[in-house]
């Protein structure tokens, strides 16, 4: 989740301003990232989606990390993510378990779509 999460904050569109929503949603998604975190990682799902500008913003970045990892190689190279600023080393990495969360988070927007007005 670390990775999906330090991932889609680089597809956020770039904010315009301080204190902007894209903004806050990747420093907060930035923050998860970094391996701060045992056993559960905060995502603030929830709260990025809840105004239509968040959940445009963060279907609009799932969707372009998605187009990318369909083309991808099978796995990153861990000594290639080391470089990410994490707080600690990686491993390589197979695609298919972050193709697996670009699904779980379409689904999650998919159901979130219903209780917003986009």
């Amino acid at each position: 989740m670390e990775l999906w999460l330090r991932l889609l904050a680089l597809h956020i569109k770039d904010p315009e301003r301080n204190g902007d929503v894209a903004n806050t949603i990747r420093n907060q998604w930035l923050l998860a990232s970094r391996h701060h975190f045992i056993g559960c990682v905060p995502h603030f799902f929830e709260e990025a989606t809840s105004t239509a500008e968040g959940f445009r913003l963060v279907d609009d970045a799932v969707r372009s990390l998605s187009a990318v990892l369909t083309s991808a190689k099978d796995h990153m190279c861990g000594d290639t993510l080391s470089l990410m600023c994490f707080e600690s080393e990686w491993g390589d990495v197979e695609i298919a378990v972050l193709r697996d969360l670009a699904t779980a988070f379409r689904d999650l927007l998919t159901t979130t779509r219903a209780n917003i007005r986009c």
